[in-house]
């Protein structure tokens, strides 16, 4: 008995340290009040084990603590909105309006605002680029819809080879699409990101796969090849055109890309790669084939635009069609600050490298 006194005293910290976090960057939210109980709950076990006289004390707050909770996540599964039309939730072939429940529950942007805490208390993000982003994931998430808020927490996403979770959009009733797999950067969120392209430009011509890799994002990782390499050889959908596929990489996604483009087969899939705030060096020679287009900020402290710019050179002395644009007062955060730019720049640069024989639109009816 002592020993599981000790093993629940242990646990304490362990639960008490993303409750604390989560509250420290939220307050006491809902969510995180919930998440708090589990500290309690541990708290409140190892009592009953270490003390039998009150046993019966604690097994009523453990159940007052799981009623509670058990209340709020039937209310936060019954106040979901459907998703946006065209919007599915996906593990490999099998899509649909939603997630697992569990993903459900916790809000994204909650626990999005934790990882940047997370980040900050680890020295990952500090300063003004904190502050930055911190009001800027508010914006962002203040602007979804309930439709984009019903989506699931992609924080609670994970993919492997085996098993690929990934967000899709499809036009509704449109043929014949471009396919763009976006891959996101550290932090793992999707839903702003996934907003920001598809009520764009890009939303009306294309589809968009998303895969959730974790919260880290490492595509140059064996098991983010593997993943993009999966949802590319089996899991496109029918809407798509099979020579139309392009890679959009965000930040540590742009990274993978440098890795995607390097291994033959990955690269096979797709016709071009859009690097948005980020690059990576080859460890093999590009493909000559391959068309790419960055985009990154002209104050962009992360990817620097002379670095960026060095890596498209590169690619271009080597024979590959390359295009590379600076936009002006953006920074690492562009795809959101920015929309409106990056998406039209990303839309004419299709549009000018569509296959032979298809019009500017992108379908074949569209060509002369």
């Amino acid at each position: 008995m002592r020993a599981l006194a000790a093993l629940f005293v242990l646990a304490v910290p362990v639960c008490a340290f993303p409750a604390g976090v989560y509250l420290w960057a939220n307050g006491a939210t809902l969510a995180g009040t919930a998440l708090a109980s589990v500290t309690a709950l541990a708290v409140l076990a190892a009592v009953g084990a270490a003390v039998p006289r009150a046993r019966r004390g604690v097994a009523w707050s453990l159940a007052l603590v799981v009623a509670a909770d058990g209340a709020w996540v039937v209310a936060r599964l019954a106040g979901r909105s459907a998703p946006p039309p065209g919007m599915q939730v996906c593990v490999n072939s099998d899509c649909g309006p939603r997630g697992s429940f569990w993903q459900l529950v916790p809000p994204e942007h909650e626990a999005a605002r934790a990882g940047l805490y997370l980040a900050k208390l680890v020295g990952a993000m500090r300063g003004a680029e904190f502050d930055h982003f911190d009001r800027l994931l508010d914006t962002e998430y203040g602007r979804l819809t309930p439709a984009w808020r019903s989506l699931p927490n992609s924080l609670l996403m994970f993919s492997s080879p085996s098993r690929v979770e990934y967000l899709r959009w499809v036009p509704p009733g449109r043929e014949h699409l471009r396919c763009l797999v976006f891959l996101h950067g550290f932090g793992g969120e999707l839903t702003p990101y996934l907003r920001a392209m598809v009520e764009s430009p890009l939303g009306e011509t294309s589809a968009a796969l998303a895969p959730a890799l974790d919260s880290v994002g490492w595509w140059p990782s064996e098991r983010g090849l593997g993943v993009v390499r999966a949802l590319t050889d089996r899991y496109l959908p029918p809407q798509c055109d099979r020579d139309r596929v392009y890679l959009v990489g965000l930040s540590n996604g742009s990274i993978g890309a440098a890795r995607i483009f390097s291994e033959r087969a990955p690269r096979s899939a797709f016709r071009g790669a859009i690097l948005v705030s980020g690059g990576g060096d080859f460890e093999t020679e590009a493909p000559s084939e391959t068309r790419w287009l960055f985009l990154t900020g002209a104050k962009d402290p992360r990817f620097g635009a002379e670095e960026l710019r060095r890596i498209a050179d590169g690619l271009a002395r080597d024979g590959a069609a390359v295009m590379f644009q600076s936009i002006a007062g953006a920074d690492h955060f562009l795809l959101l600050t920015h929309q409106a730019e990056w998406t039209r720049a990303a839309r004419d640069w299709l549009d000018a490298n569509e296959p032979p024989g298809r019009g500017a639109r992108g379908s074949e009816a569209d060509a002369p």
